[in-house]
C-alpha cells in the first residue's frame, strides 16, 4: 500500500518519505533490546525498504547496535580518561626531569 500510494506524489515527496520510512526503520531496530532480532524478523520489510544490496549492511550495523548495548560506555570512557591522564602525567614528569638535568 506504501508503495503504491508513494506513486502519487511529486519526485521530492516520495525521497522525502523514502527517507522518513528508512530512518524510522532504523531508530527502531536500534532502539530495541536486540536490533539483530528485530532485523531478521523483519528482513522482508527492510529488504524492500533498503534493497538486498544494503542488507549486509544493516545487518552489520544491528550486530554492533546489540554489542554495544553490552558494554558499559560509562566504564570504557573511564578507563580511557584515566589512561590518558597517565600518559600526560609521564610526560610532564620527563619533561620536569629533562628540565632539572640540564
Amino acid at each position: 500500500k506504501l508503495f503504491v500510494d508513494l506513486k502519487k506524489l511529486s519526485s521530492d515527496e516520495q525521497t522525502n518519505v523514502k527517507l522518513a520510512v528508512k530512518n524510522g526503520l532504523v531508530n527502531k531496530m536500534l532502539s530495541t533490546n536486540d536490533p539483530f532480532d528485530y532485523l531478521q524478523k523483519n528482513q522482508e520489510a527492510f529488504t524492500q525498504v533498503f534493497g538486498k544490496e544494503h542488507f549486509d549492511n544493516l545487518v552489520a550495523l544491528s550486530d554492533v547496535a546489540r554489542l554495544s548495548n553490552k558494554i558499559d560506555i560509562d566504564q570504557v570512557v573511564r578507563g580511557v580518561a584515566a589512561k590518558e591522564t597517565s600518559e600526560l602525567e609521564k610526560q610532564v614528569h620527563l619533561t620536569r626531569l629533562l628540565e632539572l638535568h640540564l
